[in-house]
Formats: structure tokens, C-alpha cells, sequence
């Protein structure tokens, strides 16, 4: 019997030799390396090549072997001159346009179409296009992310290394060798996004999906891409997908230690409340819940604001909504409903914040009940204003009220100022005492407050000294408005655990017909005031 030569020596021997005097590696085609979907290490170190050929079919070794015979026949094309600069017919990759470094006169340059190489020293892998389609090829396969091409029927067509070591459990030997797979029996979780986009007149579709594959539970971001030709139609489907696990996360960390913040905010006594960036509320601590005594869901949103009078609550939004327009921090006071259907004033606070990222994330604030606080600033505020005696409005309030009635007179509305003076009181606080001329003081308020018409304002002065202000009164009726008050005064009888008499009034009337200073106005019926004592009193003098 004849000796048996190899089937290894014969496919690899005209290889050796090419290797040894360009000191390149070459390899099989790569329609035979599964699409270059095997590394140099696992080719060269791991030999996983063996296990490859061992699956190949007898017609496959025939064209295995045959491309060997042709690798042989390259020599033919082995020059000694330097090469032409055509991107297409030579390939340097570390001269930066001719192969070899300049360490002698001789250059070895080999003119190939089709099969990548190794260079030895680097191990670097280098490819070789003759077609712009194989070098979207190997683009293609070197994406970091999963990706695969679908045909127009959804079958699986090419799948990239990054897909092979994500989904190595379920994808076939069979997709090797060019076997197309239906998409539903690799990825079924892709089967109703791919009918989505194929349905609709877009040309992608993004969306996130978690998926459990050889790396265990794995989230992806995937992207759906139509591949259109020149004249916009569909040829072949893109699916990329972005492991976003890592991502994802973090940002449940983040969110994580947010709520643990806000649990933290729930033992606050404050009433605590956040809002994100669209301005919707989103969260009360359990403070604000028993505060109104409704649950979280009833006050989510906006709902909460139903517990707010509504002029409260239009002051509210606007000062709101220009805080969430332009970031910035406020305070208003408003009334809010308790629990127990009672108006409380509270101090809202609230404060913008960021996320991570710096960007803005919402509003997070506090309410804190001040109604006591309130109610002291009213009383103070109505004290400053009125008389402690009497009740009645005092001279800080006709300093208030009196400009604003002279701003009026543009409008061509009159009024009237009256300064009143009781005549001989001192007699009174002289033979009765101080008490009893305070109770005549309050029961004269009585008396003169009777007599006026509703939205005129009744002021004392001091002493026995009081004013009226008359708003929009011509003046025939400001002078029947004097006689009246004479009147009512005269005819009165104060009694006293002593004795009754009668008191009597002297009335100077201003007229506020102009724009003209307050004080010229005030001194006007005080000088009349003064006019009508010196001629007896119980009577009115006008300023003319």
C-alpha cells in the first residue's frame, strides 16, 4: 500500500511556506471561518479551528482544499518594486502605505483580493476589502454591542461576536453555516416590535427590554432599524442592542437612596412635600397626611391643592408656576384645610434640587402652621390702626385712608373730611372723674356711628376729638350729614350713677373737591373745627 499524506499537511503546508517568506500568517477564507467570527486567539492558541473543520461538510473540504492550491499560486504575484497607491490592490498596515518598515533595499509586496491575515509580530489583525459591502461586513462584527441583520421575512441572517458570547446558549451550530433562523426562535421577546415597525412608516424603533441570555438577566436598550436602499425601500432589518444593565442599576441605586431620604423625611414634625420637574406633586410625609387627613393617592398632583380657598389658591399657583418656570426658590403664606375642616394659615418653603447629573429635578419644600403667629400680627396690625378706647379707627388710619380719597378727585368723585371736638368735656373729667369720661367717650361713638352712611369711616382723633371721612358725598349731603350729627348728639341725655346732661358737638367740614397734600386738607377742618368753638359751638362751620 502506498503512503497516506495528511489532509492537514495538504491544507496547511502552502500556507507555511507564504508565512515564512512574508512573514504574514494567512488565513482560510472567510466564508470557511464562519465569518470571521472566530478571534486569532482562539484560531491560533485554542485550537478551536479543529473543531470547525471536523463540522464541515465533504463538499467544504473540497473548497477548503482548493483555496489552499490558489494561496499557493500567489507567489506569482510577489514584487520587488514599490507599490502603486491604490487602496483596492495593496494594503499596508504599518508603513502607512507599503508593507514592511524600510530595514533593507528589498520590498516584498503581495497582491491579494479576499483573505485576511495575522501579523505574526503584532498579532494584530488586519483585514483586506476588495468591496465596500465587506467592509461594513467587518464592521459590523467588531461592534462592542449585540447586533444582527434580519432578512425582509425575519430570519436571522448574520449575527455579530458580541451576539455569539450574549446568546451562545440558544444560538445553533446550524446559523454557522449560513442556515437562516426564524427571529421568534432566538428572540421571541422581538417579534411584536418587529411587526410594530414593519406596520409603520418609521424607520426605527427604540425601546428596553430585560432578557435572560448567558450572562444571566441582562437589560437591554434595543434599536430596531430599517436598512433602505437608494429608492427608500426595505431591504433588510438592523437590531442593536445596548446593554444598559449596568446603567439601569445605578440609577436604581440612585433612586434607592432617594427613598431612603425620603423615609428619613417621614419622622419629620414639619409637613414635608416634593415636587418633580413638571411641577406635579408627588410626595407628602406622613406630617402633611395627618395634618389634612386625607391619604397620599387623594393629594398626589394637584389634589391637594383642593384643600386651599380659592383666592389662596390662585395667589398660590402664580407664584408657583413662575418658581417652576425660572428654578428659583419661594415663600407664600396661604390658608389650608385641617383635618378637622378648619382654616390654618401655613409658611410654604420650597426649595429647587438637582440630580446627579446637576439637571433639574423638582422642588422638594416644608409647611410649617403659623396661625398663632397670624393672629398676633392681625391683632397688632388692628391695634396699630384703632383706638384702644373706643374701638374705633385711629389717626394712623386716617393718614391711610385719606390719600387714597384725595386720588379720587381725578375721577371726579368728591369727598369730605369732618374734625369734631366735644364742647366743656373737661367739665366732665373734672367733676366725675376719668372713668366716667371714657364711658362718655364710647358711648359717644355709638351715638355719631348710627348716624353715617355704611363705608364711612368713623376715627377718633384723641381726647375728645373725632373725625369722619365721607367717601363720594357732595356738598349738600356732607353738610345734612353735620346737622344730623349735631342733632343726635344735642337731643342725647348721658346719665351718670350722679346726674344726666346733655353734651353738644363743634364740626369743621373740608371739602376734598382737588389733588391736593392730606395735611392742608386736615389742617382745612381743624381750623374750621376751632372756627365753630369760638362762636359758641354745637354748630358746623365750612372751609371755604
Amino acid at each position: 500500500m502506498g503512503a497516506v499524506i495528511p489532509y492537514w499537511m495538504i491544507s496547511t503546508v502552502p500556507l507555511i511556506l507564504v508565512s515564512l517568506i512574508s512573514e504574514r500568517v494567512f488565513l482560510p477564507p472567510r466564508e470557511v471561518i464562519i465569518f470571521s467570527r472566530i478571534s486569532f486567539s482562539d484560531w491560533a492558541v485554542r485550537g478551536k479551528t479543529r473543531v470547525i473543520i471536523s463540522q464541515i461538510p465533504v463538499i467544504r473540504h473540497i473548497k477548503f482544499f482548493l483555496s489552499f492550491i490558489v494561496a499557493s499560486l500567489w507567489f506569482i504575484h510577489f514584487k520587488t518594486n514599490r507599490p502603486k497607491n491604490k487602496r483596492n490592490n495593496y494594503i499596508d498596515r504599518k508603513g502607512g502605505g507599503e508593507f514592511g518598515q524600510k530595514k533593507s533595499s528589498r520590498r516584498v509586496i503581495v497582491k491579494v483580493s479576499f483573505f485576511p491575515y495575522f501579523d505574526i509580530k503584532t498579532r494584530r489583525k488586519i483585514m483586506i476589502w476588495t468591496t465596500t459591502e465587506d467592509r461594513y461586513k467587518y464592521i459590523f462584527d467588531v461592534i462592542p454591542n449585540p447586533a444582527v441583520l434580519l432578512d425582509l421575512d425575519n430570519r436571522v441572517e448574520v449575527i455579530n461576536d458580541s451576539c455569539f458570547e450574549y446568546f451562545q446558549n440558544i444560538i445553533p451550530q446550524s446559523i454557522i453555516y449560513g442556515e437562516k433562523i426564524p427571529v421568534e426562535k432566538l428572540f421571541p421577546w422581538l417579534v411584536n416590535e418587529l411587526t410594530a415597525l414593519v406596520a409603520s412608516n418609521g424607520r426605527e424603533l427604540t425601546f428596553e427590554r430585560e432578557v435572560e441570555c448567558f450572562r444571566g438577566r441582562v437589560i437591554f436598550q434595543v434599536r430596531i432599524k430599517k436598512i433602505l436602499d437608494p429608492f427608500d425601500i426595505h431591504q433588510s432589518t438592523l437590531v442593536l442592542m445596548n446593554d444598559i444593565t449596568l446603567i439601569v442599576e445605578a440609577e436604581k441605586k440612585v433612586s434607592r437612596a432617594r427613598d431612603f431620604y425620603l423615609t428619613l423625611f417621614e419622622e419629620f414634625p414639619a409637613m414635608i412635600w416634593r415636587s418633580g420637574p413638571d411641577g406635579q406633586f408627588d410626595y407628602f410625609n406622613r406630617a402633611w397626611i395627618a395634618f389634612t387627613g386625607k391619604n397620599l393617592e387623594e393629594q398626589k398632583g394637584m389634589g391637594w391643592a383642593q384643600n386651599v380657598p380659592i383666592a389662596d389658591r390662585e395667589r398660590f399657583f402664580k407664584v408657583y408656576d413662575t418658581a417652576v418656570k425660572e428654578q428659583k426658590a419661594f415663600e407664600i403664606e396661604f390658608r389650608l384645610k385641617r383635618y378637622d375642616d378648619q382654616y390654618r394659615w401655613v409658611l410654604c418653603v420650597g426649595r429647587p434640587f438637582s440630580g446627579l447629573e446637576g439637571v433639574f429635578a423638582g422642588f422638594i419644600g416644608s409647611c410649617y402652621d403659623i396661625t398663632e403667629r397670624k393672629m398676633q400680627e392681625e391683632e397688632l396690625s388692628y391695634m396699630a390702626m384703632h383706638d384702644p378706647l373706643t374701638g374705633l379707627p385711629n389717626r394712623r388710619m386716617l393718614e391711610v385712608v385719606l390719600p387714597r380719597l384725595i386720588q379720587q378727585t381725578e375721577l371726579g368723585k368728591f369727598s369730605a373730611l369732618f374734625f369734631m371736638d366735644l364742647d366743656n368735656f373737661k367739665l366732665v373729667n373734672d367733676n366725675f372723674g376719668h372713668h366716667v369720661g371714657d364711658g362718655l367717650l364710647v358711648e359717644l361713638g355709638r351715638i355719631i356711628k348710627k348716624q353715617l352712611r355704611e363705608g364711612d369711616l368713623l376715627i377718633r382723633l384723641g381726647g375728645d376729638e373725632f373725625a369722619v371721612l365721607l367717601d363720594g358725598v357732595p356738598k349738600k349731603e356732607a353738610e345734612t350729614i353735620a346737622r344730623r350729627l349735631l342733632e343726635s348728639v344735642a337731643h342725647y341725655q348721658f346719665v351718670t350713677s350722679q346726674k344726666s346732661f346733655s353734651l353738644f358737638l363743634s364740626i369743621g367740614v373740608a371739602l376734598i373737591s382737588e389733588k391736593i397734600d392730606p395735611e392742608i386738607i386736615m389742617s382745612r377742618a381743624d381750623t374750621a373745627m376751632y372756627q365753630a368753638k369760638e362762636k359758641g359751638g354745637n354748630q358746623f362751620i365750612l372751609y371755604e
